[in-house]
C-alpha cells in the first residue's frame, strides 16, 4: 500500500528525468519529440493517478511544480534558440 501511494511521485520523477534527457538530444529531432511526448504524457497522468489512488500529497504537489519548472527551463534553453533562428 505504501509503494502504491508513491506511484504518482514515480511518474512525476520520470518527467524530471525525461526533461533532463531532452537537454542531451538534438532539438526538433525524432528522439526529442518522443521524449517531449513522454513528458507530456506523464504530466497529464500523474495527477489523475494520484487522485485515483487517493495518494494526493503536499510533497507530490511540490514535486509536480518542480518537474514543470525543470521541463520549462530545458524547453526554453533547447527550443528558444531554434525558434529565434527562424
Amino acid at each position: 500500500n505504501r509503494v502504491v501511494k508513491q506511484i504518482p511521485n514515480m511518474i512525476t520523477s520520470v518527467r524530471i528525468i525525461a526533461a533532463i534527457a531532452l537537454s542531451f538530444v538534438e532539438s526538433m529531432s525524432v528522439p526529442f519529440f518522443i521524449i517531449y511526448g513522454l513528458c507530456g504524457f506523464t504530466d497529464a497522468i500523474d495527477g489523475f493517478v494520484a487522485r485515483k489512488l487517493h495518494a494526493v500529497s503536499k510533497f507530490g504537489s511540490y514535486l509536480d511544480s518542480f518537474s514543470d519548472l525543470v521541463f520549462y527551463v530545458v524547453m526554453f534553453v533547447k527550443v528558444f534558440p531554434v525558434m529565434e533562428g527562424r
